[in-house]
């Protein structure tokens, strides 16, 4: 029978960094064997302002010389479909293989809320269904993908925790620049207007 696992954390993030790093975790050097995450598809509902989209990411396949023999290409695909709620603050990406889908699947789903007891914190729950099936080795496959499940959920978390770093680095960046322009228009402007002796001079 199908093995399941959940895993739940506690992001001391708010989920507006969280839903902004979320798109910016690949590449990482935690996960090199994550090649490559691309957007092959999304759509804004105009009245809901919820955002949905499809990704594909392509994975170095990897694991014993027992798996292996099952493979045969280098490749593993998976889908991801996600749905971003800015109202409800709460993002959902769900994804499986489509590599492999006879010998197994793996469906995952990430839920992104903002914490009960804290609004600057973000609850994460990552669920995960494996099933394999090859008769006679299905049980040793799917605990082999388990094990390999909450080793690569330990590596997200640390990912994610890198990518919101950036994220934070980028907007103190932009807010610098911002409050850094906003002072140079203030001294340009104060520059160009005559001085109160200039001025009543003109004025008499």
């Amino acid at each position: 029978m199908p093995l399941f696992e959940t895993l739940c954390h506690t992001y001391k993030h708010a989920w507006s960094s969280i839903s902004l790093a979320n798109w910016s975790k690949y590449p990482s050097v935690e996960r090199p064997d994550v090649l490559s995450v691309d957007i092959i598809s999304k759509n804004i509902d105009q009245e809901t302002g919820v955002l949905t989209t499809r990704r594909l990411m392509i994975c170095k396949a990897a694991g014993p010389a027992w798996i292996q023999k099952f493979l045969n290409t280098p490749y593993v695909y998976f889908v991801e479909d996600a749905t971003i709620d800015p109202r409800n603050q709460k993002m959902v990406l769900r994804s499986r293989n489509i590599s492999f889908a006879d010998l197994l699947q793996v469906d995952e789903t990430c839920t992104y809320t903002t914490h009960p007891e804290n609004k600057d914190w973000t609850h994460f729950s990552q669920d995960a269904k494996i099933t394999a099936f090859p008769f006679g080795i299905k049980g040793k496959i799917e605990s082999y993908c388990l094990d390999k499940f909450k080793t690569n959920a330990a590596k997200g978390r640390e990912i994610m925790e890198q990518a919101i770093a950036r994220v934070k680095l980028e907007q103190q960046k932009l807010e610098d620049l911002a409050e850094e322009g906003f002072a140079t228009l203030e001294r340009a402007t104060r520059n160009a207007l005559p001085s109160p002796t200039t001025l009543s001079a003109v004025l008499s």
